[in-house]
């Protein structure tokens, strides 16, 4: 009977241990998530920048950005986008080249665009 009520114990204290890790990560989750809201409502909007041919302020705004988030493609795409309009080509290049590098997946839609603004002799 001791060994049954002690199995029984021990099962329960697993319960327990548990529901406790399981309320602490969604309390955890619930932290990040507003981190990540709070910095998706201060970044900037670089793709209406784009559209609005606000290329003045989205080049600085690009690169600040940048700075603290370097892997971002928004900032990298639009920046990028902005940098060979003005005939930038190099950096417009590196930036399309760091796309990709990020995530693989986009080199299609990207080729273009690294073609385009290729230095040349890397055809």
């Amino acid at each position: 009977m001791a060994s049954e009520i002690s199995f029984v114990q021990t099962q329960l204290w697993i319960v327990i241990g548990l529901l406790v890790s399981f309320v602490a990560s969604n309390i955890l989750c619930q932290i990040f998530n507003r981190r990540a809201a709070r910095e998706e409502k201060t970044k900037p909007k670089f793709g209406e920048m784009f559209d609005k041919d606000e290329l003045d302020e989205l080049l600085p705004a690009a690169d600040a950005y940048l700075q603290t988030y370097p892997n971002d493609h928004s900032a990298l795409y639009f920046s990028a986008q902005t940098l060979m309009s003005r005939g930038s080509y190099d950096e417009a290049h590196r930036r399309f080249k760091r796309i990709v590098e990020l995530d693989p997946t986009m080199r299609s839609s990207i080729q273009p665009y690294l073609d385009e603004t290729a230095p040349a002799g890397d055809g």
